[in-house]
């Protein structure tokens, strides 16, 4: 069967609002005949990298200086680079030449990460008080795990059930640009159903842990229909 050449195509355009991890858009009936087969045969996804905050809540911070001080730290949710979110805690950790977090044993006695899940991920610490000799273990993640967004949809059919990314969309331009990505030349199957009349979408970051993202996610796609 020659499926060059399709007998008619479905433009589908979809907005996933913002602080949503999981959405399900509505819509009008779309009649799906079951003597074709459907194809997705182009995404394109929009994302505005200015939503994706590596500091998702308030993180809180308690350093023991070394006079025996406690000093709290308040860290607001927002997009922090690794020098800025260094000295949102005053210098207590910073990064070694080999990209590592490490208590600074001349400022702090201790950084308690207890109550900063996010910056405990950044630094590669656990969520837990670290005392003079701390070092990571492994470089630092700016990204929070966000290097990667997946977009995953009920509507190609080997993630019914969303079992697996519809889009991976690899986050790699700097930050406050919006990032869009486009894919030709697909050929994903749709789901076998005879009305259309919704989609499930699930955010996750790389790690397939739901995110909600502080802007809308723009994405279109093409199904192209060809006779069985």
């Amino acid at each position: 069967m020659n499926r060059s050449y399709p007998v008619s195509v479905i433009n589908h355009n979809t907005i996933i609002p913002k602080n949503n991890a999981r959405y399900r858009e509505s819509f009008n009936t779309v009649i799906m005949p079951r003597d074709n087969v459907y194809k997705i045969t182009s995404i394109t996804c929009k994302i505005d990298t200015t939503s994706l905050w590596n500091v998702r809540t308030t993180n809180v911070v308690k350093v023991v200086d070394k006079q025996g001080h406690e000093m709290i730290y308040n860290v607001n949710g927002g997009y922090y680079t690794i020098s800025e979110l260094c000295n949102a805690v005053a210098g207590s950790i910073a990064i070694n030449d080999k990209n590592l977090a490490y208590v600074v044993d001349s400022v702090a006695d201790s950084v308690d990460l207890t109550d900063a899940s996010d910056i405990a991920s950044i630094f590669r610490l656990d969520q837990r008080l670290h005392t003079m000799g701390t070092i990571a273990s492994e470089p630092f993640d700016i990204t929070n795990g966000q290097s990667v967004i997946r977009v995953y949809s009920s509507i190609n059919a080997q993630t019914f059930g969303l079992n697996s990314p519809l889009i991976d969309n690899l986050i790699h331009v700097s930050m406050g640009l919006n990032n869009m990505i486009t894919w030709d030349n697909l050929s994903i199957d749709v789901i076998e159903q005879s009305n259309w009349d919704y989609i499930d979408w699930m955010l996750t970051d790389a790690n397939n842990n739901p995110i909600s993202l502080n802007s809308n996610v723009y994405i279109s796609f093409t199904i192209s229909c060809y006779p069985k």
